[in-house]
């Protein structure tokens, strides 16, 4: 009788944690698209860049920025700050976080993206140069 019991719990306790995941990943693709992800990812596509680019999650990027700490500001510019950040691999990198208010604005900050991700020059992230990564 216990054992049905526990049975039956752990059965119930599953599928609240699945209906929970599945909510979760959901809100995360909602965010993704409205902040201009599917832009991001058909350009990359359309531009065969893809390789050259790497996204990462949010929790990647706190973790990579010590949760966007004011010490790890390196700039400024149009669209958000840009922050010095240390990758699980120890790979220096420059992230850049936007501050996009409508939609024209996060076209931009991709088209910018896209460009940074092209440039091969030692003062500008994203060459293939030693501790420098585009991000």
């Amino acid at each position: 009788m216990v054992i049905g019991v526990l049975a039956i719990l752990s059965c119930i306790l599953g599928i609240l944690y699945g209906i929970r995941r599945r909510k979760l990943m959901k809100l995360r693709e909602k965010f993704f698209e409205q902040n201009g992800g599917l832009l991001l990812k058909q350009k990359i596509k359309s531009q065969g860049s893809h390789e050259a680019m790497t996204l990462f999650s949010i929790a990647q990027l706190q973790k990579a920025t010590n949760n966007y700490s004011q010490e790890n500001i390196i700039g400024q510019g149009a669209f958000g700050l840009v922050y010095k950040g240390v990758l699980f691999d120890n790979r220096i990198v420059a992230i850049k976080k936007s501050k996009i208010v409508d939609g024209n604005q996060a076209e931009q900050f991709i088209n910018e993206v896209l460009i940074l991700t092209q440039v091969f020059h030692r003062n500008i992230v994203g060459g293939n140069y030693p501790d420098t990564h585009c991000v």
